[in-house]
């Protein structure tokens, strides 16, 4: 099968949850597919960036697919996952793109609303990352959880963001996505919509973003929070996860 039937095989209302991981990150991939499997969610897709992670977690009946046979993918490269993400949303396909390490606790699918072209986790301005965007606006999109709607205009943002960090020294994705954005739009205007939730439109765009209550980039996270990301700190973090009693395995 290869990629465009997997993704439409998986997806689910025109919407497909995709993680990005390698040999290394097999435990973090089973315990993210549990927590998936728990909340009774089964539209997701792992995309594996060698053959011994795809062939382990299908054996173990858990969405995978090698992304080597399709495409030249060098997991090293800079913006590797930017660019795979650009080339599966051209598949018509809206996606939620969410780190291996972002534990679903709740079912956060309730947040997302078909009027806007992206709905997006938050990195505070007290953890910047990149610090640029953050002195900007206050905060910064975290890339580790956030949806794009396949139409144009997010494939163009898709590309002025590639041609971007192409130009700069934003090599990382989500550098290079922030960075262009708040460049382009250093005083936009943030609305609050909802209790820690806000929008923004941005380059045609309608963006609305979800604060730490929905989406914890912290260890010490509210009770009605969907989705746990913690940061990277001294400890690893599968440690971290089984501190705070988010790993099955």
């Amino acid at each position: 099968m290869d990629l465009e039937a997997s993704v439409k095989k998986f997806a689910k209302n025109n919407l497909l949850i995709i993680s990005f991981g390698n040999w290394d990150f097999r435990d973090y991939a089973l315990n993210w597919a549990a927590h998936l499997r728990e909340l009774g969610i089964d539209n997701y897709l792992i995309i594996a960036t060698d053959k011994e992670l795809a062939h382990f977690l299908t054996s173990r009946g858990i969405n995978s697919f090698y992304i080597g046979n399709e495409r030249t993918f060098n997991p090293l490269q800079f913006n590797a996952r930017f660019r795979a993400i650009r080339d599966l949303l051209s598949l018509g396909i809206t996606l939620l793109h969410s780190d291996l390490d972002a534990i679903w606790i709740k079912n956060p699918l309730q947040y997302i609303d078909s009027q806007y072209d992206m709905v997006a986790s938050m990195v505070s301005a007290g953890n910047p990352h990149p610090w640029l965007t953050a002195e900007r606006w206050g905060f910064t999109f975290c890339m580790g959880w956030m949806l794009y709607k396949s139409n144009e205009k997010t494939l163009d943002l898709f590309e002025k963001c590639v041609k971007f960090s192409e130009n700069s020294d934003n090599k990382c994705d989500q550098f290079a996505f922030n960075n262009y954005l708040s460049t382009k739009n250093p005083k936009a205007p943030v609305t609050h919509i909802e209790r820690d939730i806000v929008e923004m439109n941005l380059e045609g765009l309608k963006i609305k973003i979800l604060g730490q209550s929905i989406i914890a980039r912290t260890v010490q996270f509210e009770e009605g929070a969907c989705v746990v990301h913690p940061p990277l700190g001294p400890i690893k973090r599968k440690q971290i996860l089984k501190s705070i009693k988010l790993w099955k395995l």
